[in-house]
């Protein structure tokens, strides 16, 4: 039986991992809190200050209207690793893709309508640690699963870039100050990126996320001129 992970993989993974851990207590007992400490006159700093919100930055201006923004962040959560297990069944199942694409979408609505309606009989507290850890469990979770199934080296390696950092922030809950430590502070691009103070393993899902991105678009290229090809010759 094949392993998930190759022993290249694995050094990936504990490398970005421990990388990401040595930055942040680095930054965690060398700077001064909530204080700039310029590199780069004002376009680059490092500013110590900890993520103690459930989610990051992007997703929190998609969820600023809401009144529990923690219990919607666990449903959506749920609501991912039903569509996980999903994935899981119908990859096994002989249908066409355009029936899976079919059925995966009208699950998910089905999900997000039913997420609607239990927010609005259902007032449960939940605490910020307990929503992050769930939402960043799962988000590893999530991608782990594409991981699973792509066949491409590159998009493999830029998914795996993407759970090393997504266990990088998950592991921030375990230890010493129990929230994601975020320390690096860049003026211009970032900032229309809406990513904020963020961390080395901010820094390397964004990049692979971007690559994943591409990589799946040339991908999508190629077979679309494979298709074309073949369409001429025929």
């Amino acid at each position: 039986m094949n392993r998930i992970f190759n022993k290249k993989a694995l050094i990936i993974l504990a490398s970005v991992i421990l990388f990401d851990i040595v930055t942040k207590m680095l930054a965690l007992n060398l700077l001064p809190f909530q204080e700039n400490v310029y590199i780069i006159h004002d376009k680059l700093s490092f500013y110590l200050t900890y993520n103690e919100g459930s989610t990051n930055v992007q997703a929190d201006l998609l969820l600023n209207h809401e009144q529990n923004k923690n219990l919607t962040v666990v449903m959506i959560a749920i609501a991912f690793l039903v569509l996980i297990l999903y994935i899981f069944i119908i990859n096994k199942k002989n249908l066409t893709v355009l029936y899976k694409w079919i059925i995966g979408i009208c699950l998910y609505i089905f999900l997000m309508v039913l997420i609607e309606h239990l927010k609005l009989n259902i007032n449960i507290e939940i605490s910020n640690w307990t929503a992050s850890l769930i939402s960043k469990i799962v988000g590893v979770l999530f991608y782990l699963t594409f991981y699973f199934l792509a066949k491409n080296k590159y998009l493999k390696l830029f998914i795996l870039f993407i759970i090393s950092a997504g266990l990088g922030n998950l592991l921030n809950h375990f230890y010493y100050p129990y929230k994601v430590i975020d320390f690096i502070n860049i003026k211009g691009s970032f900032e229309t990126l809406r990513i904020g103070v963020f961390n080395f393993a901010d820094f390397v899902f964004n990049i692979s996320f971007f690559g994943m991105i591409i990589t799946l678009i040339l991908i999508g290229i190629n077979k679309l001129g494979l298709r074309l090809k073949r369409f001429v010759r025929s």
